[in-house]
């Protein structure tokens, strides 16, 4: 359904030949679909812990946690950044966020690698419910518990300035962990001289502790405002020219900057090029959809890292869908054959033959006139049930 877009769900098993695709009603009926739908759950609200906000697919965030944790561990560069997965239904733990496309939704932080064929693969995220109580900044705290397990490692991580503080980047630091992110000036520990400064284009302003940690200021159109423990107040050419000719210079922090902090936003763009997203009243539903996306975007990003070659992800997701039917038993559903919806377009043209059915079935032509009547025919090109005389003859020629 994410390949093919359609203006309702019952339009994806219709058999009205303008929007007739087989592939669905051959898969599965659309009443044992719309029953499983209905149905979908994971799990025991008896046994479930009242207090977590997310016990409706607490199972399946656990498991794809510790399977994206399993599968990959990422290369040196990595960013935490936030997304807002689109719902606009009551949720005590939605989220409000002009500055987003969606505005309304649920908040998702990610850890996910900046760079490489893997980069945009989710290793770790946290979705936030409002139950975030700590002695410390909840910024903080949600990149502590997202990367605790890579502390120490010598990764260097990619922030954004809601996040960045000077006393987050020298506790990182301690524990061998390079920080580069924006800032805003307000934040307690940061140098005073600084917030009020004054620059012309392409001026920088900086500063630097005994610990390693680099404040730096840079006009572009704005002040662009820095925190770094890995870099220096190097300037380096970005290959690119202005206006006037001339060769454009940047901080090399925030060229580096620039390029590991696209993790989330890699992701998130791959999600939404073919997603699995309906519309659904049940928060779970929907954001179980949502969590099989980030599923599917991390195989495919693995799956091109192994194989070491180009490919689609529409290409990645007919292999993935082809392959799980495959090796998926379908029972054999036992539904009763439906009449196409109107008549066919092509019944006043070519040639059209009676063929003898195993059973007979109502006469389309005789339903139309409200006639119960059955026949054992029916024509082998439009595919409709039709009395031998003299219904099958009006059917082709009037």
């Amino acid at each position: 359904m994410g390949h093919i877009q359609k203006p309702s769900l019952s339009s994806y098993w219709s058999t009205d030949d303008m929007m007739n695709t087989p592939f669905f009603h051959q898969t599965m009926p659309r009443d044992r679909y719309v029953h499983i739908l209905r149905n979908l759950h994971f799990t025991n609200n008896e046994e479930a812990d009242g207090d977590d906000r997310l016990y409706k697919v607490r199972p399946v965030v656990d498991e794809l946690v510790s399977n994206f944790k399993t599968a990959y561990i990422p290369t040196q560069k990595i960013s935490t950044d936030e997304s807002l997965w689109k719902f606009k239904g009551r949720l005590i733990f939605r989220q409000y966020n002009p500055s987003k496309r969606a505005r309304f939704g649920i908040k998702v932080y990610r850890t996910c690698q900046s760079t490489g064929i893997a980069s945009g693969y989710t290793w770790n995220f946290k979705i936030y419910t409002g139950q975030d109580k700590s002695d410390i900044p909840a910024s903080a705290q949600v990149v502590m518990d997202l990367n605790s397990e890579l502390l120490g490692q010598g990764y260097t991580l990619y922030l954004d300035n809601w996040y960045s503080s000077p006393t987050l980047f020298l506790d990182l630091h301690k524990q061998k962990t390079n920080v580069v992110g924006t800032v805003r000036s307000n934040r307690k520990g940061y140098p005073v001289d600084q917030k009020t400064v004054r620059l012309k284009t392409g001026d920088i302003s900086y500063r630097s502790t005994d610990s390693g940690l680099l404040s730096l200021v840079w006009k572009d159109k704005k002040d662009v405002r820095i925190l770094s423990t890995l870099h220096t107040a190097d300037i380096r050419a970005t290959g690119r020219r202005d206006r006037h000719g001339e060769m454009r210079m940047k901080p090399v922090c925030v060229i580096d900057y620039n390029e590991g902090m696209g993790g989330v936003d890699k992701s998130d763009q791959l999600a939404a090029s073919h997603n699995s997203i309906r519309k659904h009243c049940k928060w779970y539903k929907k954001l179980f959809q949502y969590l099989f996306d980030l599923a599917v975007i991390n195989a495919f990003l693995l799956y091109k890292m192994l194989r070491d070659r180009k490919i689609e992800l529409l290409d990645f997701r007919m292999i993935l869908i082809r392959e799980l039917i495959e090796i998926s038993t379908l029972p054999n559903y036992n539904t009763r054959a439906r009449r196409r919806v109107g008549p066919n377009p092509l019944r006043l043209t070519g040639q059209h033959f009676p063929i003898r059915a195993y059973s007979s079935q109502r006469c389309c032509l005789c339903s139309e006139n409200r006639i119960r009547r059955d026949s054992s025919f029916h024509c082998d090109t439009c595919l409709v049930t039709l009395c031998i005389d003299p219904c099958f003859k009006e059917y082709h020629s009037k």
